[in-house]
């Protein structure tokens, strides 16, 4: 039992050791899948913009019947 209780806490701190090396990257060109290789991209800084969109509730109930612009009847 202690046996393999060691083995478990060896496996796991070196693989804790392995898995968390804090190698920083000093490259600032990167390769691509057809081999070219360029300046990293530039990072986006722009935060996106949120689209709204207001619900009338005055428009025409289309449940029923109705036809649309290529004159076809149908209903929903």
């Amino acid at each position: 039992m202690k046996k393999t209780f060691l083995i478990a806490a060896l496996f796991t701190a070196s693989f804790s050791i392995a898995a968390c090396s804090n190698q920083e990257k000093k490259e600032d060109s990167h390769i691509h899948e057809d081999g070219s290789t360029h300046d990293d991209h530039a990072t986006d800084t722009a935060s996106v913009k949120q689209e709204e969109f207001n619900v009338d509730s005055a428009h025409a109930d289309t449940t029923g019947g109705h036809t649309h612009e290529n004159g076809e009847n149908h209903s929903h």
